[in-house]
């Protein structure tokens, strides 16, 4: 959503990754320009959401298919992906091939915030595309259900901030904990927003020799399991294509002759599975009703290590590049 401040614009979809974000924005705040792979990005995610509406165009029909959905919030007028008049439902599609936790509850939020405005609207969903593919996965979310209430409330709490900093001039706080973490939110004002900040002082400094060893190694381990990961991620692609020839030819589940190997066909139908999360917020399922088969999430650590090469336990020098940041 979009509401004109002077000659800049205040963006909810702005707003629900951070309402500082939005503000710096509408303020025309010093920015840093968009990097070529960022413009790509967003091209790819428009040129996505177009292609959903036409494939939802030809299934349903051009008359019931509404894009870029004018809808009003107390700040402008902001535009949903889609709206399917036949089931009523307003759709955001997010153009990722593995989205995370975080971006499908910013998403949520949007998708939210745009039901609230929309009079007729009784569902949304939220599409994650796989840009490879166009293959989807669906999160439904029901008007006035407990989900959608929870949701709306935090949306609520992030057109506050807006107001708080209209009426006294005080900036939200920030969502980032360091300037880095501003590239995953695609926002171009980190140097502005971090401006006279200082890193805060670690919990411990250990120079002990054994101890700057394992992290040392734990990096080295790290970027060589990135690495297999992206070979076996290759070598797999590389056989369900393989596969996919060899199904063309061998039709029939069983044993078949080719030249002297024996190759085996087996059709297998995977058991259908819950996925709560999702049933909870389409409203599908009562949360109440499930908790006692619920069991409770494991405790467990985390790390995260920056920094160059170190020598390790055993003396040598190891490369421990990072490599890019993802988005």
């Amino acid at each position: 959503m979009t509401a004109t401040v002077g000659t800049a614009k205040l963006r909810w979809s702005s707003t629900v990754v951070c309402a500082r974000k939005a503000i710096y924005e509408a303020e025309q705040a010093p920015a840093r320009e968009f990097t070529d792979r960022e413009t790509r990005i967003m091209l790819r995610g428009q040129s996505i959401g177009r292609d959903i509406a036409t494939i939802y165009e030809y299934q349903l029909g051009a008359g019931e298919v509404e894009r870029e959905v004018p809808i009003r919030w107390e700040f402008g007028i902001g535009h949903a992906d889609i709206y399917l008049r036949p089931t009523r439902t307003l759709v955001e599609v997010v153009s990722a091939a593995h989205a995370t936790e975080q971006r499908r509850h910013v998403k949520l939020l949007q998708l939210v915030g745009y039901m609230s405005g929309h009079a007729e609207c009784e569902s949304g969903a939220l599409l994650v595309v796989d840009p490879a593919d166009l293959s989807e996965e669906q999160t439904l979310i029901i008007k006035g259900g407990a989900a959608y209430e929870a949701l709306l409330a935090e949306a609520r709490e992030r057109i506050e901030q807006l107001r708080a900093h209209a009426r006294d001039g005080v900036l939200p706080g920030r969502v980032c904990r360091k300037p880095s973490e501003a590239i995953g939110r695609f926002c171009r004002h980190a140097d502005y927003c971090f401006r006279g900040w200082e890193p805060p002082e670690p919990v411990s400094v250990v120079n002990d020799p054994d101890m700057i060893g394992l992290v040392v190694d734990w990096l080295w381990v790290k970027k060589r399991e990135r690495q297999r990961k992206a070979e076996l991620e290759q070598l797999e692609s590389e056989r369900k294509r393989i596969e996919a020839l060899l199904a063309e030819r061998i039709e029939e589940a069983g044993e078949h002759q080719v030249g002297r190997y024996l190759v085996r066909r087996t059709d297998v139908q995977r058991s259908p599975r819950l996925d709560v999360r999702r049933a909870l917020l389409a409203g599908v399922i009562d949360e109440e009703l499930v908790a006692p088969y619920m069991k409770p999430g494991a405790r467990y650590s985390t790390w995260q290590v920056t920094g160059g090469q170190e020598p390790s336990a055993d003396g040598e020098e190891r490369d421990v590049d990072l490599g890019e940041v993802p988005f």
